[in-house]
């Protein structure tokens, strides 16, 4: 009797252990890109028009580019993923997919 009550909590245990490693690696696919304090979900492409300074937070899995022309054009700096920084003359930030 003991043999199949441990079988099925093994199970349940190495279920839900699953759905966690799941539930992990899926937040890392999309993030976000915080724009002094808004939220971007899934950022992709060029957020432009941006008043300097401005605080940029990456939470995405991929590197972020700041800009100095509101086109994502100009001199860039990299902002790596899950990394900040703050900027005295970005005017755009671009996210790759």
């Amino acid at each position: 009797m003991r043999r199949f009550v441990a079988l099925p909590a093994t199970l349940i245990v190495a279920g839900i252990l699953t759905l966690g490693m799941t539930g992990v690696g899926a937040a890392d696919d999309g993030g976000q890109l915080i724009i002094d304090g808004r939220v971007y979900l899934d950022p992709t492409g060029c957020y432009d028009n941006l008043v300097p300074p401005v605080t940029i937070h990456n939470d995405t899995g991929t590197a972020a580019y700041l800009y100095a022309h509101t086109d994502c054009t100009g001199a860039t700096e990299t902002i790596s993923p899950y990394g900040s920084t703050v900027s005295a003359d970005g005017r755009s930030v671009r996210v790759m997919s």
